[in-house]
């Protein structure tokens, strides 16, 4: 029996986990994947190709092709789930401006606990879809790109910012935040 085999396996698995280390997404790249995504979700016009950077490693150009995935006469159409929450994104919106429904600090939304039990109903259902929504897609993503620990926590990051800002463009408060009144009469 050769004892050399059990070393060069060893060998070969530490090699390999330093090149993967070394190949790992950028944080640059980790914003530009949540940032697409969240703007195709809340309703702007982004094309796949803004993936392609030049520096893009493999896990950002699995990204692009997915984002590239799905068309329709030509045209590039949202990925799943992205195009389920696009098409959510005006009733949300709307759930936001009447205050229905708020942002969290963590990317999700939720029914305002002191709503009444018609309107927490309602609310319910988009709330209910769009989170499982988000996280499906962070779970996709975050696989697509065989996120580490420092990479899955950069993207969280950027992803829970990018949806906040947008919610909010979109009219939602955030909850859990003090908000400040106008003094003026």
């Amino acid at each position: 029996m050769c004892r050399a085999g059990p070393l060069l396996v060893l060998l070969a698995a530490l090699l390999a986990a330093g090149c993967a280390s070394s190949r790992a997404l950028p944080r640059a790249h980790a914003e530009l994947i949540a940032w697409y995504v969240e703007d195709l979700a809340h309703g702007s016009q982004r094309r796949p190709d803004e993936l392609r950077v030049p520096d893009a490693g493999a896990q950002l150009q699995r990204v692009a092709a997915w984002a590239d995935s799905n068309h329709a006469q030509g045209e590039a159409l949202p990925p799943p789930y992205v195009a389920g929450r696009r098409e959510r994104w005006p009733a949300l919106s709307a759930l936001f401006r009447s205050h229905l429904v708020v942002a969290l600090p963590s990317g999700l939304v939720a029914a305002r606990p002191d709503l009444q039990r018609e309107d927490r109903a309602l609310a319910l259902t988009v709330v209910d879809a769009e989170n499982h929504d988000r996280r499906t897609l962070d779970a996709v993503l975050l696989s697509m790109v065989a996120a580490d620990d420092r990479v899955a926590s950069a993207y969280l990051e950027a992803v829970a910012r990018a949806r906040v800002e947008s919610d909010v463009k979109g009219g939602a408060e955030i909850w859990g935040r003090p908000q400040i009144s106008d003094p003026r009469p």
